[in-house]
């Protein structure tokens, strides 16, 4: 998956979280239980990371595989 199709991932992306178990944040690199995720933009469509606020959250079922090597790949294109 090319990096730079992850934002397609982290907009709009609250139908799909709340389906996941899992979730991560490509901007401080955590990993966390989707059901965490309290804030969003957007009008509701979008999260906000529960753990710095950002929105650059990606769901389980995205084509990333969330674990550090990718979120850090992420962090080093985007930001």
């Amino acid at each position: 998956m090319e990096i730079k199709k992850a934002s397609e991932y982290s907009i709009y992306n609250m139908a799909e979280l709340a389906n996941s178990i899992l979730a991560g944040c490509y901007y401080c690199k955590s990993i966390f239980n989707a059901s965490e995720i309290k804030e969003t933009t957007d009008d509701g469509k979008t999260a906000l990371c529960p753990k710095c606020g950002i929105d650059s959250v990606l769901p389980e079922s995205s084509p990333f595989q969330l674990n550090s090597e990718t979120l850090t790949a992420l962090n080093k294109f985007w930001f």
